[in-house]
């Protein structure tokens, strides 16, 4: 289970669903966009490897996006 602090989310600049929104990106595999090479297109659908999403510690290791662009380690929240 993946307990997140509101506070310090807001402290952050940061909004629950945005960060809401990144963690299930990366441990969903959600579609997130497309990108084209050589006429063909292709999704993008980043997940983070199951072996490293299994402990506490490693889901600290996961970071979403901050409000001016720049990463954020959800251990810090």
């Amino acid at each position: 289970e993946l307990v997140i602090d509101r506070d310090k989310v807001a402290a952050m600049g940061l909004s629950l669903a945005s960060v809401g929104g990144d963690v299930s990106a990366m441990l969903g595999g959600a579609y997130v966009n497309r990108f084209n090479i050589d006429g063909r297109s292709y999704k993008v659908i980043p997940q983070v490897q199951r072996v490293d999403r299994l402990t506490p510690e490693q889901l600290g290791n996961i970071h979403v996006t901050g409000p001016n662009g720049e990463l954020v380690p959800l251990s810090s929240m």
